[in-house]
């Protein structure tokens, strides 16, 4: 079982594990990152790193606290890095507190440094053994070279790790006592350690230092406030120096001279992976490779200190400064060795057409778009679509990819929220004149009756009047006869706008219909007026009801020359939108313009921005409800003393029923 899981619920998809994992043992589900035990080294890095803190350590204290219950005898192996978590307190305060917990010993893993030190420094010095040695009391470092790089296993010293050794060692010196060995350390892969087949039976649980800090505040122990007491035997000298840089070498006697080309050392995670992956190709030419996965064991995932590097390091140093008038009796002779295994796994390679057609699902189509960028934890998109090919990655892993399609996504939502406004307006419109329509019915035929016989009326009297007064007509009476024709044309607008009038269509000549409109409506035109006409001589016929399309346009090139009383430009053009199977119709006009605020309203019954007396209102409503009916649209663009341009877009071909203009339907 691997000793890190992933908690339910607390991934957030950052995938900050996967870029930090050294080795790409995350598997992402469903966008939940678990940990595959079969690519896992232990090394923490990604409890390190994960700010979410869904990474949760396998913890052995329910196990310890009963066997304080249950066994006699409990003893706690101490990590020579402890100065360097527990720095509040001194070594001995740090012993009573364990004692008071429960443990009935307390001793010191530095022993067990210094049996393996003395069994490294009789490797190297060994003609018959094959060089370059690799060091092994680091776990990662082992299991990295037994899961990911097993052909580096003949160079791996075959000497089990300090622990081990001193776990060893008490179970020799005990004569097999059924003492509960528990190690206590700042190191995860310990956990794992432990439950190593080749190696069990030895330790019985590891705590980090973090899980016994939390156990003495459950008890409410300060072990700063306790009278300290010494470790057990057995007592290490140098062996404390073991959590530093080259501690291995010190510890056997080698040394750390950094001109001896027999030995190197390395550390750090990056480091480590340099090493372990260019070991072929860049054979080291020392005999001896002291190797930690951390930058010493002082830097462990579990340390739980804020101290900085050097903060800690001057704390193991002080450790060792009291050790060293120690003189140890001979070390014994333990059985150290070890054997390990070739736990790779086995992948299938995908082909580069697998790569490609998995870079496609999301979104690299080409070199050009695989851009490396590492937001999906990977370094590389191919690694990464190598990952999606054995199951622990998703596509939707790819941030850029993800950001693209949300780009895309907003657009098409703007888009289709403007057609929906604009839906919208059309309909709140639509409605508008549908209630408009059924009021201007009534009113309209209600006006109609008297209107008539006002009309009717007012002209007898004129013509009388004329008959008998040769001298002249009464000037009201002519007054009353022109406001009842205005009249009379106002309900005759009206009935337009109201009636229910089916199209009757037929093919149309739409250059030769604007050509006759715009040469009628510019003959009373004022000086200086002159029209410029743009038709596609390539225009096709159009399905169009003649009649009313002829009101609609003469409708609007009216209104464009009226809204050019000192001259301008008529300007009237036609085409076929390319690409699609729409006639645009553009009218313009170089006259005052119409305000922003007004633009709104022109399609709204009974509003004119001309004086009284010269509009009703009806003009542009009507043409709307004509383009409408046509299955067109209508829009317009203006500004105050620029012009203004009105654009008609009709189907080329329409053969949806018609709905009729009035207030039983909508435009």
């Amino acid at each position: 079982m691997a000793v890190v899981r992933t908690i339910t619920g607390k991934c957030k998809r950052c995938y900050t594990c996967v870029r930090n994992c050294p080795v790409k043992a995350i598997s992402v589900e469903q966008g939940m990152a678990q940990v595959l035990e079969d690519f896992c080294v232990s090394c923490g890095t990604c409890v390190r790193f994960c700010n979410q803190k869904a990474k949760e350590v396998v913890t052995d204290v329910p196990q310890v606290k009963r066997a304080f219950v249950d066994n006699a005898e409990v003893v706690a192996l101490l990590a020579p890095s402890f100065p360097a978590s527990f720095h509040d307190c001194s070594p001995q305060q740090l012993i009573a507190a364990l004692r008071v917990l429960g443990f009935t010993k307390v001793v010191e893993v530095a022993y067990g440094a210094e049996l393996v030190g003395r069994e490294s420094r009789r490797l190297l010095f060994n003609p018959k053994v094959p060089k370059p040695i690799i060091a092994s009391p680091c776990p990662v470092v082992v299991f990295l070279i037994e899961k990911h790089f097993p052909h580096l296993l003949p160079h791996l010293a075959p000497v089990v790790s300090p622990m081990i050794a001193m776990g060893r060692y008490l179970r020799g010196n005990e004569h097999g006592t059924p003492a509960t060995l528990v190690f206590i350390g700042p190191c995860i892969a310990k956990k794992q350690e432990i439950r190593d087949p080749n190696l069990a039976g030895v330790i019985d649980y590891a705590l980090t230092f973090r899980e016994v800090k939390e156990m003495l505040q459950e008890r409410g122990l300060d072990p700063t406030r306790l009278n300290g007491v010494p470790f057990d035997p057995p007592h290490p000298g140098e062996g404390r120096i073991f959590p530093l840089m080259g501690g291995i070498l010190k510890s056997g006697g080698i040394g750390t001279d950094i001109l001896d080309r027999r030995v190197a050392i390395i550390e750090g995670h990056h480091e480590t992976m340099e090493f372990l992956s260019t070991f072929e190709e860049h054979s080291p030419d020392q005999e001896f490779i002291d190797i930690l996965f951390c930058r010493g064991c002082i830097d462990g995932v579990e340390i739980d200190t804020n101290l900085s590097h050097l903060q800690k390091t001057r704390k193991i140093q002080e450790l060792v400064g009291e050790s060293r008038h120690l003189n140890p009796s001979s070390l014994p002779e333990i059985n150290l060795a070890r054997r390990y295994e070739n736990r790779k796994r086995q992948l299938v390679e995908p082909t580069d057409e697998q790569i490609n057609l998995i870079l496609t699902s999301f979104g690299k189509r080409s070199p050009e778009d695989q851009l490396n960028c590492g937001a999906c934890g990977y370094k590389t998109c191919r690694d990464k679509a190598r990952a999606v090919f054995h199951g622990f990655a998703e596509p939707e892993m790819c941030l850029p990819h993800i950001i693209r399609q949300l780009e895309e996504s907003c657009t098409e939502l703007k888009f289709s929220h403007e057609q929906l406004k604009k839906a919208q307006d059309e309909l709140v419109h639509s409605e508008k004149l549908a209630s408009l329509g059924q009021l201007s019915a009534g009113v309209a035929h209600e006006l109609n009756n008297p209107l008539g016989g006002i009309l009717l009326f007012s002209n007898i009297l004129l013509d009388r009047t004329k008959k008998l007064q040769e001298g002249g007509v009464p000037e009201e009476l002519d007054v009353i006869v022109k406001e009842a024709t205005r009249c009379r044309n106002i309900v005759r607008g009206l009935l337009d706008f109201a009636r229910q009038s089916k199209l009757q269509r037929a093919q149309v000549d739409l250059v030769a219909l604007l050509r006759e409109i715009v040469s009628l409506e510019t003959r009373a035109a004022p000086p200086g007026l002159r029209a410029e006409e743009t038709f596609d001589p390539q225009l096709p016929p159009c399905q169009l009801d003649p009649v009313q399309f002829r009101q609609a346009l003469t409708n609007i090139i009216h209104n464009a020359i009226e809204a050019m009383p000192q001259g301008g430009v008529l300007t009237v053009s036609a085409r076929q939108v390319p690409g699609t199977q729409q006639i645009e119709v553009v009218i313009g006009d170089t006259g005052v313009g119409i305000p922003e605020e007004n633009l709104s309203k022109l399609f709204t019954p009974f509003y004119t921005t001309k004086g009284i007396g010269k509009g009703t209102g009806l003009g542009l409503a009507i043409t709307y409800g004509i383009v409408k009916m046509h299955r067109g649209t209508i829009a317009v663009s203006s500004k105050p003393g620029q012009g203004t341009r009105f654009t008609i877009l009709l189907p080329l071909e329409s053969h949806a029923p018609e709905t009729p203009i009035g207030f039983h339907g909508k435009f």
